[in-house]
């Protein structure tokens, strides 16, 4: 039960920008939006940060969940590391206290995140016998990072989840700067303005429900500045989808756009453990403004995170770079062909059904259709080539 509860938790923790409102529920973030949110009902609550040095191969992620519904706090790292070698590891913690209200400040036993001024944040995590959820133990991990925001913060909800539920999503950095430490096993990566990443989910929702289904989120690094952040949640009833993408710059937002003005193609399916991800995807975007995105992103590596024993379930965590152009009443502004980033697939049998990945019945229904095309294409090919010529 025990492990049941933390592999569940974990999860929880990892999907770590998944949704937000529509872009009516837009607005610049303050502090107190990144600080905690207590409140009645099954809460859940967790603060994330990424950080990428492509030049160098190197990437980290990690989320301090604070509360889940029925489940302890944990802490979750995700290693990119150079050569290739890919790990997911994670501990149980302990809330020492409650987190801050009016700015980001939450002590999970050693780690910490908090924010010491406004666009600054924080990480320090100290994770000498972490447990191994994915590429064997790397041995002790640790963080000391600090992010400073270049482009300027948004909160976006709540957003209506199934059954009364809520989620709300702070981005407290659509783009940071990121200098610090990062030691894994004995060694050190120094990080000295590395491209970075902050956000903060929290509501009366509980992400270990069926009804939730899946997540559109990732966030790009661009050229000139820029970064792209989207947030759009896909319950298993597809109806609702709902949730929000913000193109920023170090002035702020400069264009939004509903889920509905937003569409995702998945394509290139592979496998990470025991769970199907799509290796690419295509955006294409309307946001306000006048302006418009596409957006290719190829998958370079992947972290799992597994959210049930039969290893039917995990988050996959997604290192990425990215093509793509964007424009501005019709005139391209920018184009690019190789900016960093991350996106998130929630791989599970109701997500895998109903994008068609490969092993689903969807899948194999489709190979079938494909299949009897062929056959009765031949099959009249045949017929109209053996038919007698007066009956022709």
């Amino acid at each position: 039960m025990v492990l049941r509860r933390l592999c569940a938790a974990l999860a929880i923790l990892a999907l770590t920008a998944v949704s937000a409102a529509g872009a009516p529920g837009l607005r610049t973030a303050t502090p107190a939006d990144d600080g905690a949110h207590p409140g009645e009902g099954d809460r859940t609550e967790w603060w994330f940060v990424s950080a990428t040095d492509p030049e160098r191969g190197f990437s980290v992620a990690a989320a301090l969940g604070s509360t889940f519904p029925g489940n302890p706090p944990a802490t979750v790292v995700f290693l990119y590391l150079p050569g290739g070698a890919v790990h997911t590891v994670a501990a149980a913690r302990t809330l020492d206290g409650p987190p801050a209200t009016d700015r980001a400040d939450v002590r999970l036993g050693p780690d910490r995140l908090w924010s010491p001024r406004p666009g600054v944040t924080r990480v320090r995590i100290d994770m000498p016998t972490g447990i191994p959820l994915f590429g064997g133990s790397p041995g002790a991990v640790s963080l000391d990072l600090t992010l400073r925001a270049t482009n300027p913060g948004f909160t976006a909800g709540p957003l209506a989840l199934p059954e009364g539920q809520d989620l709300s999503w702070t981005v407290g950095a659509p783009a940071a700067r990121v200098d610090g430490v990062v030691r894994v096993d004995g060694r050190t990566y120094r990080l000295d303005g590395a491209r970075g990443y902050h956000d903060h989910n929290y509501g009366e929702f509980d992400l270990a429900d069926d009804a939730h289904g899946g997540w559109d989120w990732s966030a790009i690094h661009l050229p000139g500045g820029r970064s792209l952040v989207s947030g759009i949640v896909r319950p298993a009833d597809p109806f609702p989808r709902d949730g929000v993408l913000v193109l920023s710059d170090a002035d702020g937002r400069l264009g939004s756009a509903r889920a509905e003005d937003v569409e995702i193609r998945r394509a290139r399916w592979s496998r990470v453990g025991l769970n199907a991800y799509p290796r690419s995807l295509v955006l294409e975007a309307r946001l306000t403004g006048g302006w418009s995105a596409t957006v290719r992103y190829r998958a370079r590596r992947a972290a799992p995170l597994g959210f049930r024993l039969d290893g039917a379930s995990a988050l996959v965590e997604v290192e990425a770079r990215t093509s793509g152009v964007l424009r501005r009443d019709g005139r391209v502004v920018s184009r690019w062909s190789d900016a960093p980033g991350f996106y998130e697939y929630e791989s599970t049998p109701v997500t895998r059904q109903r994008d068609a990945a490969p092993g689903s019945a969807a899948w194999a229904g489709r190979l079938s259709s494909g299949a009897a095309e062929v056959l009765e294409g031949a099959s009249a090919a045949f017929r109209g080539v053996s038919a007698p010529a007066g009956a022709r």
